[in-house]
């Protein structure tokens, strides 16, 4: 959504428990700053309809296993 300028939080209230599943994908570790604001996202998943959610990292600061304990 981010990447084709949806404002996600604006779509899940538009269009409610439509989005069962999200497939996260941040280009920094939780964390760390980041263009999407994972706090305010992730206040709005009982209106998405959240129940799996995937986070995927494109590119580590750090070594992959050392990111995973930041979260």
């Amino acid at each position: 959504m981010d990447v084709a300028d949806v404002h996600p939080i604006e779509h899940f209230k538009k269009y409610p428990k439509r989005f069962i599943s999200w497939h996260v994908i941040n280009y920094k570790e939780l964390g760390t700053r980041s263009k999407v604001d994972f706090k305010e996202l992730y206040k709005h998943k009982k209106v998405s309809g959240l129940e799996y959610d995937i986070s995927e990292v494109e590119t580590y600061s750090f070594p992959p296993l050392f990111s995973a304990d930041l979260t």
